[in-house]
């Protein structure tokens, strides 16, 4: 069955006919045609014609799906799925608006259509990315309508009596209110207008009189055929771009450059603007079109499905790109004249020709004399250059991979075109190695049409040397080992860093002064080889897997790996005390990654006692960050590590932190136990009394989650009594939460509240530095909790929002199942349901991910007694 009549009901398409016909009918005796509005009105009943109509409807949508997919493919799907979703009542007026106004809407008619489709597919966050593909299955289904053959009569005459002069002042209204209207991104407002002004954009419109209205001068341009079919993406910075090319007074730049790596799609998305602005002018205000359009390439080296290849000779002389401009703008008598008097009359032509002139690859340009005369190029001209590497002079946009979901789009539009299948699992681990790279992409999908298997093309990409990595990097970095040794260096220790590095890090790593480091960062950046945000630096993943490929005999260099490792083992000694407490999460959370990186590096390079170096740093972020799963696998490893060269330090602190706490929250209780008591051991043969105490206070709290209360009782005095005759004030703060927490399963709920206060009192004093904050997060939370049940239910909600407060800094994702689910209950009691689902919802979500069972058993049993 055709998918289309499946979308559009019979009887939605008659309504359909029936408006059309209406209008067509109303508007010729309005121009005083009765005889055609006799032979329309006639015609309202004959099955042909209803026939064609339908035929046309489904045109319009069979168009809209076959150049839809390969945009879009998923929503494509989820439309044709869930059809009754799509085709609300809403969008079918919307569709009723559009087939009946082919010139014109009014104001108030096109914010119906926009606020239609907020109730279209609603489950879809991406809402702009509803919006573009609404507006394409308008505009396939009416230009299909309009354009049925049983209609040309009736539009030939329509066109004619419309006055010109009016239908382009409203255009002009349409525009300013458009402009106005900030909440409407790029390609949304392109699309309205398209839909109220698709007959001016292709008809000449006839004035009254006869006289035909031109259609805006015909753009001069040399632009290339594009290569990549329909564009994808980068929505908001062809917005920055297009505002940027406004003229003066709206934008005081005339330069602008797009800059990044090679093959991040710099050419394609200058060609884009160049193409948007040759097509689309009746879209714009008079002053912003251009009257020329100037292509000019640089580019000396292509990549295809066989490899790089030189190109043709291309301009890279200031006279070459004179003499291109004026190819363009054809004043064929300048080629007798010297080079002087074509610079001037160059000059001269682009006051009075508004002229856009893009030059791609700017970087093989190595005239002089060329930045000059860009930098002189007079108002109203603008300049748009491609480049890998910055210009500081110019408006720079620096080009980035694309997000997911484009990439994803590009990635299923290549494998239409090339008949490549990927599942989703293939396409987002292609993803990850190319990093959303365009080039990359394309490259990869070409190798699997030629007959490469994936397994294959994921090995070449992961080597790091294959054709694509050697087109975007091997010049410059070929350049940096000849020229600039110490920025080769400095690009290596940030390739080090999983995530970003911190500019410190650098200068510490390599042992260079700020001014060294500096300096060659600024030199990095300019080569588009890193990427700056604050204080730190990334590259993308094709960059690091190059470098890590490409430069193993920097990054295998132990004295090298050895401050980078003192880097990590340092700021975790001045951030922590050893054992659980961190004084300040900052720094933590932000090198997470990075330090999880140093554990993968360590076990992927045989040299898995590296990795317990950060073992406390690693162990705690993934806690934090709610990594719970990733917390087991990665511990056990650990562990296994330090027994293997018994590495007695890690063994004991693995034994109650790194993993103890983990399987005690997972209710593997008896293999907590005997690690615990491993580790108590050890701390006691070693005298380590902090260590001695938290241990105790680790097999209390095993010994209360097996409800052994009387033993968790007797672990918790002991362990207090040896903090209080050594005058260890973290570890006594630590036991008493535990003690609260004991009283409180007791149900004794003041002994329960004095100890949680007692803590509280002790942030209060001033006193805590040294303290991890989450004790007072914990005794917040504990104490609200205890007042609820004492009857003070307010106060409880007080103190438990209060805890919740350090939870979304710290955003520790355990205790976040835990706060959220009393605070529901509390909310409950207080007679605010919606927010108390909505509080187990959440607690529900997080404790399924990390596998919480308690809140996982009591939350469903609970929000069902509540709906009963």
């Amino acid at each position: 069955m055709n998918i289309s009549l499946e979308i559009i009901p019979d009887h939605l398409k008659k309504r359909l006919y029936d408006r059309v016909l209406d209008f067509i009918v109303d508007s010729a005796r309005k121009f005083n045609q009765d005889g055609l509005a006799d032979k329309f009105r006639s015609l309202k009943t004959d099955g042909a014609l209803i026939d064609q109509f339908n035929k046309g409807i489904v045109k319009g949508i069979d168009r809209f799906i076959k150049e839809y997919e390969l945009i879009d493919e998923d929503l494509v799907h989820d439309i044709i799925e869930k059809k009754t979703e799509f085709l609300t009542s809403s969008l079918k007026e919307a569709l009723f608006t559009v087939v009946q106004n082919p010139d014109r809407f009014s104001w108030e008619e096109r914010n119906e259509i926009i606020d239609s489709f907020e109730q279209i597919l609603p489950n879809r966050k991406n809402r702009e990315r509803v919006e573009r593909a609404v507006i394409y299955w308008l505009d396939c289904i009416a230009k299909e309508v309009w354009h049925l053959p049983e209609f040309q009569p009736f539009y030939a005459i329509y066109f004619q009596r419309i006055s010109a002069e009016t239908a382009q002042k409203q255009l002009a209204v349409q525009l300013a209110q458009l402009d106005e209207t900030k909440s409407l991104n790029h390609s949304f407002k392109n699309a309205i207008l398209q839909l109220s002004s698709v007959i001016a954009a292709n008809k000449n419109l006839s004035a009254p009189n006869g006289e035909v209205q031109q259609k805006p001068e015909k753009i001069k341009h040399n632009l290339p055929q594009p290569d990549y079919g329909n564009f994808i993406g980068r929505i908001k910075e062809i917005d920055q771009i297009k505002n940027v090319l406004k003229p003066y007074p709206q934008s005081r730049y005339h330069l602008l450059t797009i800059d990044g790596i090679g093959g991040v799609g710099k050419s394609s998305l200058a060609l884009e603007i160049g193409i948007d602005f040759l097509h689309n002018q009746l879209n714009l205000k008079e002053e912003e079109r251009f009257s020329a359009i100037i292509w000019i390439t640089a580019k000396s080296i292509f990549l295809n499905a066989q490899g790089i290849r030189k190109g043709k000779d291309q301009n890279s002389t200031l006279e070459d790109i004179i003499s291109t401009i004026l190819d363009v703008i054809d004043n064929q008598e300048v080629k007798q004249t010297g080079a002087e008097e074509q610079l001037k009359l160059c000059n001269r032509l682009l006051v009075t020709t508004r002229s856009l002139i893009i030059i791609d690859n700017f970087e093989t340009i190595d005239d002089e004399g060329v930045m000059q005369f860009l930098m002189e190029i007079p108002i109203p001209s603008k300049v748009l250059i491609t480049t890998r590497h910055k210009i500081d002079t110019a408006y720079p946009l620096r080009l980035l991979g694309m997000d997911i979901e484009d990439a994803t789009n590009l990635i299923r539009k290549e494998c239409n075109a090339k008949n490549v299948e990927l599942t989703r699992t293939q396409q987002l681990e292609l993803l990850r190695v190319v990093g959303g790279i365009p080039l990359a992409i394309i490259w990869s999908i070409s190798q699997l049409s030629l007959g490469y298997s994936y397994p294959v093309l994921l090995k070449k990409l992961s080597a790091g040397n294959s054709d694509v990595s050697k087109y975007c990097f091997s010049m410059i970095v070929e350049e940096l080992d000849k020229k600039h040794c110490l920025a080769l260096r400095i690009l290596c220790v940030i390739a080090m860093f999983a995530q970003n590095c911190h500019r410190d890090a650098i200068s510490k790593i390599l042992d260079i002064t700020d001014e060294e480091r500096d300096d060659n960062l600024v030199y990095l950046e300019h080569l588009s080889l890193i990427n700056k945000i604050s204080d730190r630096f990334s590259m993308l993943i094709l960059t690091q897997t190059y470098i890590r490929t490409l430069k193993r005999e920097i990054l295998e260099d132990a004295e090298l790996i050895t401050r980078w490792l003192s880097y990590f083992t340092e700021n975790e000694r001045s951030n922590s005390d050893g054992y659980w407490q961190w004084s300040d999460y900052s720094w933590l959370l932000q090198e997470g990654e990075n330090i999880l990186g140093v554990v993968n590096w360590a076990e992927s390079s045989g040299r898995a006692d590296k990795a317990l170096s950060v073992i406390k740093s690693v162990m705690r972020y993934l806690d934090i960050k709610g990594k719970w799963q990733e917390a087991k696998e990665v511990g056990a490893r650990l562990y296994a590590s330090a027994q293997n060269v018994n590495d007695l330090d890690s063994i004991a602190w693995m034994g109650i932190h790194g993993i103890g706490w983990l399987y005690v929250d997972l209710l593997m209780l008896d293999e907590a136990e005997i690690i615990a008591k491993r580790s108590l051991l050890i701390y006691k043969e070693k005298n380590d009394h902090i260590g001695e105490c938290f241990a105790l206070k680790h097999l209390g709290r095993i010994y209360r989650r097996s409800l052994e209360f009387e033993k968790s009782q007797q672990a918790y005095q002991t362990g207090i009594n040896i903090a209080r005759n050594f005058n260890l004030d973290d570890a006594s703060l630590s036991l008493l939460l535990e003690l609260a927490k004991l009283e409180r399963d007791l149900k004794n709920w003041k002994a329960s509240y004095d100890h949680f206060q007692a803590v509280i009192d002790y942030f209060s004093s001033g006193d805590q530095k040294k303290v991890d904050v989450t004790y007072l997060m914990e005794a917040l939370g504990g104490a609200g909790w205890s007042a609820f049940h004492l009857g003070d239910v307010e106060k409880g909600k007080e103190l438990l929002g209060d805890s919740l407060k350090y939870e979304k800094i710290l955003d520790v994702k355990g205790y976040l199942v835990v706060v959220k689910f009393r605070l529901g209950l509390v909310e409950y009691e207080l007679g605010n349901t919606q927010s108390a689902e909505a509080l187990l919802e959440e607690s529900l979500t997080w404790a399924t991910q990390l596998g919480i069972k308690r809140e996982q058993e009591l939350i469903p049993n609970i929000l069902k007694n509540w709906k009963k």
